[in-house]
């Protein structure tokens, strides 16, 4: 949560700034770009909302998100030689492991993990920093919204050496925050090659038993992204 004010305050302050930025206006143009990006460090944070006190997990020792890439395309514009402005949408898969749960009443399962999938709609502000010729240095900031979904065979227990799919088809949202950095190169006078690092928040996906309690999964993420983008 207080990751998530300091971004909105961030992000309007920034906004405050390109306000003032300069109106030199010869550099203005719209862009397209195609992004990927893969999780290097990864949260294994959970609440669990069961309302039966001795059902709610008491420890689990897994590693967490796995797996976790997404693909994106985003479309936005140059505001002028400092200032970008994106929306992007993209598609995020993930694994969560959570390795052996042991509930509060002794209760124990082996091998658990789930799968969902998440959209995530966002739009994010860069301010560029001169560097080289062809090399320019970036920060950039986000506030989106995400989407997650689960299938009814979400979550994956192995007990006494029987494998059960368990859970609810349901999908939730939340709010979603980004905040990160890293370097533009120009292939070309209309292409450029993007690396960046970002923090993304995309919130809590919330898994349903079948009697309709809830596991909060925190989605945040520190990823590797490349870019590819298009001027025009």
């Amino acid at each position: 949560m207080i990751f998530k004010i300091i971004i909105y305050i961030i992000f309007y302050l920034t906004c405050i700034n390109s306000s003032f930025a300069k109106q030199n206006r010869d550099e203005s143009r719209y862009f397209l770009e195609i992004r990927h990006s893969e999780a290097i460090s990864k949260t294994n944070k959970y609440d669990d909302h069961d309302s039966t006190e001795s059902k709610k997990i008491a420890t689990s020792n897994g590693s967490g998100m796995e797996g976790t890439n997404s693909f994106g395309i985003g479309f936005g514009k140059q505001w002028n030689d400092d200032y970008n402005i994106l929306l992007s949408i993209e598609k995020i898969n993930s694994e969560n492991d959570l390795g052996t749960i042991i509930l509060k009443n002794g209760t124990q399962y082996n091998q658990s993990k789930f799968k969902y999938r998440t959209k995530s709609v966002i739009f994010e502000m860069e301010r560029g920093f001169k560097f080289k010729d062809n090399l320019n240095f970036f920060v950039n900031i986000g506030l989106g919204y995400s989407k997650f979904n689960f299938n009814e065979n979400a979550l994956y227990l192995n007990t006494s050496g029987i494998l059960y799919k368990v859970g609810q088809k349901n999908n939730n949202t939340d709010f979603s925050t980004r905040l990160g950095g890293g370097l533009s190169y120009s292939l070309s006078e209309n292409m450029e090659f993007i690396t960046s690092i970002d923090y993304t928040d995309l919130g809590e996906a919330e898994w349903k038993e079948s009697d309709g309690d809830i596991t909060a999964f925190h989605i945040k993420s520190t990823n590797a992204v490349i870019k590819l983008r298009y001027f025009f």
